[in-house]
């Protein structure tokens, strides 16, 4: 029994010197061997930006080391101020100096830059968001600030001045039944070798037009599978292939040197696409072109809800065809020569 005694209390010593020793090792922080004294403590040097604290007994490096991570980058967001009728200051004469940047070039009245947001700016700026495609609010928000600082269409214009240039007697509708899109003629340019005309320019609304080859026309309630222009054997345009425009009845009689064929450039919002004439549409009526030329220019080409209401220039270049159809890429490339050549800049 005595033995047994002994040996138990042996065991037990042994245990409680083992953790002793492990509790020595906790209190030292874990800097050194299990079991080792605690090291004394030391003030902690302030940092520098050419130190760092040690680890191991080495020598402090001279930068810190690298991290796998890299730099945590900054990024600066510029988000415009929401402003509505009723506000006041400089973010509300900015948002007019923008307005009338573009109103002076469309050749509208420019409004007073007072810094006051009154019912003459919510209604400018409810027209510009109708003529760009937003929703009609008179609130600006980041999508209006945005869009009034995209390129303007007289910009990709060049030296083309729509307002400085004479007029021809016909008068025809746009966006409304009142007879109010005027034709403006520009100085002569070289259509075709030793062959000049005047380019003809107009501005108004464009209108879908589904008509030709392929299954676009049954998407239009007013739709026929035949266009004016046709190829070689009479199949009609495809208004998913060819970007053509069109003018309305009685356009040529009274401009006779416009046929079918002829190529036009048309902008909008800054952009623009080649076209060639390839329907004639309802006498009276102007602003028209087909699917592709209007997804071309960034606009919603669905044939009964699509199209834009106004802001579009065509300049239709008479004599510039053959008087009959032309891939894309051909008119593409015939109808930027013909826009440079009149004044125009394209974007690149």
């Amino acid at each position: 029994m005595g033995g047994c005694s002994s040996r138990g209390e042996r065991a037990v010593g042994l245990v409680l010197a083992l953790a002793a020793a492990a509790l020595g090792g906790c209190a030292g922080g874990g800097g050194g061997p299990r079991g080792a004294p605690p090291a004394s403590p030391s003030p902690s040097p302030s940092p520098s930006p050419s130190s760092s604290p040690t680890g191991g007994g080495g020598t402090p490096p001279s930068s810190p080391p690298p991290s796998s991570a890299g730099p945590a980058a900054t990024v600066t967001v510029t988000v415009d101020p929401i402003l509505a009728e009723g506000a006041s200051g400089n973010a509300v004469a900015a948002l007019q100096a923008l307005l009338n940047n573009r109103r002076a070039r469309e050749g509208v009245a420019l409004l007073a830059p007072d810094g006051r947001f009154g019912p003459s700016t919510r209604a400018a700026v409810e027209r510009f968001q109708a003529d760009h495609g937003l929703p009609v609010t008179g609130i600006v928000w980041q999508p209006t600030w945005d869009a009034l600082r995209t390129p303007l269409t007289a910009d990709v214009l060049g030296t083309i001045d729509p307002y400085g240039t004479p007029t021809t007697p016909d008068v025809y509708a746009g966006p409304t039944t009142t007879p109010d899109v005027a034709i403006h003629v520009l100085p002569p340019i070289e259509v075709r070798p030793g062959v000049l005309e005047r380019p003809l320019l107009f501005q108004s609304q464009m209108t879908i037009d589904a008509d030709g080859a392929g299954p676009a026309w049954r998407s239009d309630p007013n739709g026929q599978p035949s266009t004016s222009l046709s190829w070689p054997g009479g199949a009609a345009l495809d208004p998913l292939v060819t970007p053509y425009f069109v003018l309305p009845i009685g356009f040529e009689a009274a401009h006779p040197e416009v046929r079918l064929g002829d190529l036009a450039a048309i902008v909008h919002r800054g952009r623009v696409t080649y076209a060639i004439y390839g329907d004639r549409g309802p006498g009276g009526k102007i602003g028209e072109a087909s699917i592709l030329a209007a997804g071309r220019l960034g606009i919603y080409a669905n044939p009964s809800q699509g199209g834009v209401s106004r802001g579009v220039t065509y300049i239709v270049f008479p004599g510039s065809g053959a008087g009959r159809p032309q891939p894309a890429a051909d008119v593409d490339v015939a109808g930027r020569d013909l826009f440079v050549k009149a004044g125009g800049r394209p974007p690149p």
